[in-house]
């Protein structure tokens, strides 16, 4: 089990997740924020939407945790050429700081991570985990 590659994804990504959520611990953010920051930096002012897809958070989730980052002054919500369901996501100042913030250490994390790396290995890697995320956005998967 420790070699499948769905025990070493969840592990992988539980070990960053933890690491990321202790090196912020005292700044108030809670799980799911600090990639909705990270991504806010990058698209500031995209529609609620299309950050709930670019997180991968459902709709209804992605609503309570952008009230909870509203309600802590890092993020304001606008609607635009008036409709009334589709609202942009706009990072505040202090919403740009934490972003700021949560971004060194991504940084720092995946510097230690990935010390092991040669170039050619880092390159390597994103370029498998760009294909597997294409995949992954292909994929029809049965439920049944």
């Amino acid at each position: 089990m420790e070699h499948s590659l769905h025990y070493l994804l969840l592990y992988n990504h539980a070990v960053f997740q933890k690491q990321i959520m202790q090196h912020l611990s005292g700044s108030g953010l809670t799980l799911g924020q600090p990639k909705v920051l990270d991504y806010l930096l990058e698209h500031d002012g995209c529609i609620q939407k299309e950050l709930a897809a670019a997180c991968q958070i459902d709709a209804a989730t992605i609503v309570g945790l952008l009230n909870r980052m509203e309600e802590a002054g890092l993020l304001c919500r606008r609607q635009e050429n008036g409709d009334r369901r589709a609202f942009s996501v706009y990072l505040t100042q202090k919403g740009v700081q934490k972003a700021e913030e949560v971004q060194a250490g991504f940084r720092k994390i995946e510097a230690a991570l990935l010390a092991d790396f040669s170039e050619a290995e880092k390159t390597l890697f994103t370029d498998l985990l760009l294909k597997l995320r294409k995949a992954a956005g292909k994929a029809a998967i049965s439920h049944a």
